[in-house]
């Protein structure tokens, strides 16, 4: 009883300062979180994974995510893989090419080196490709690769050796002569 009297007798402006600072840490005491398990609630349901590709193990995510420290980088001198052969078929298969039996058979009997011509040479690493055209269209080949009834035995840095029913026969770079010299 004592307090409250002494609290009655005090200037305004005093009790005003009291009553704010007591609402401020009752305030504090009720909002501030505390760490004790007392106000934790316990889950109704077991919590279920939101990740399905988590949940089965030997599934790994389609993307990657997060950073790659190596680029992902290709060959720029390897074929496509819409272009490699998987099988021993030609390269320029006489089909996809619109002739018929009859002209293909009539173009295997004449010179290869008439029906292409060798527009360019590529190396990367230890790996030569030609660039021979045909027709207005240009494909690259690399050494085994066939070319008509011809296959490619050798890429040089100027040159090409097919080897086919009627022997070898050597194309090469359109703007080189015999001994390295430009037309």
């Amino acid at each position: 009883m004592d307090i409250l009297k002494s609290f009655a007798n005090m200037p305004l402006r005093r009790r005003l300062l009291i009553l704010v600072s007591c609402g401020v840490v009752l305030l504090g005491v009720n909002f501030y979180p505390s760490n004790s398990s007392k106000n934790e609630v316990a889950a109704v349901a077991p919590v279920l994974q939101t990740n399905a590709v988590s949940a089965r193990p030997n599934i790994k995510p389609a993307m990657p995510t997060g950073y790659q420290i190596t680029p992902l980088t290709r060959d720029p001198f390897s074929l496509p893989p819409e272009l490699t052969q998987t099988s021993g078929t030609n390269a320029i298969h006489p089909n996809e090419r619109g002739y018929s039996a009859a002209q293909a058979y009539s173009q295997s009997k004449t010179n290869v080196s008439d029906n292409y011509r060798l527009t360019g040479v590529a190396t990367a690493g230890g790996t030569r490709v030609a660039v021979i055209a045909s027709d207005g269209k240009s494909k690259p080949f690399r050494v085994n690769e066939s070319i008509g009834s011809y296959k490619i035995s050798c890429i040089d840095s100027t040159s090409v050796t097919l080897t086919g029913p009627s022997g070898k026969r050597i194309l090469r770079l359109d703007s080189v002569k015999e001994g390295g010299k430009h037309k």
